[in-house]
């Protein structure tokens, strides 16, 4: 499911609720004003929950990662 947000500074705005503690990936676009373009659309529909969320926090990720190089 593609939402598409504007960042006014210090949030970003949207039409879309979010439950709390939801995880979610942002991908920056830059495109014209105007309707969202429906290829960019379709690309991150098709990233929709190919991530598994594993649980852990931000810190422990890292930790992780850093421990597997």
């Amino acid at each position: 499911m593609a939402i598409i947000g504007v960042y006014n500074g210090s949030f970003i705005e949207t039409d879309h609720k979010f439950e709390k503690n939801q995880r979610i990936i942002l991908t920056p676009i830059e495109r014209p004003k105007g309707p969202p373009n429906p290829e960019i659309a379709a690309i991150i529909d098709k990233l929709y929950g190919s991530v598994p969320d594993s649980g852990l926090t931000l810190e422990e990720t890292q930790a992780e990662r850093r421990n597997k190089q």
